[in-house]
């Protein structure tokens, strides 16, 4: 099927199946939630620090450039962050 734009799209009966990444030392991320579709080459990673609006410290940086060099399937990766009381990825 093709989108307004042209992009092809594709369609699964069921989603696919995601997992959590961890960091190098084999535990979960603390600033980012970083998630993989198994399969697919697509990956969500969450700023996950609402209660500072999602501000990027040099921790959400490290952890940022470890999933982004995580693995070479990916080709795509969708940057959101946790929604919070103010917002998501606000400047002040």
């Amino acid at each position: 099927m093709t989108g307004s734009r042209g992009l092809l799209c594709t369609f699964h009966s069921e989603p696919p199946e995601r997992r959590a990444a961890t960091n190098e030392s084999g535990k979960e991320f603390v600033d980012i939630v970083y998630e993989k579709a198994v399969g697919e080459g697509i990956a969500k990673i969450t700023i996950n620090r609402p209660n500072r609006r999602n501000d990027f410290r040099p921790l959400t940086v490290k952890e940022l450039m470890r999933a982004f060099n995580d693995d070479s399937s990916v080709g795509v990766i969708i940057l959101t962050g946790r929604e919070g009381n103010r917002g998501v990825l606000q400047r002040r």
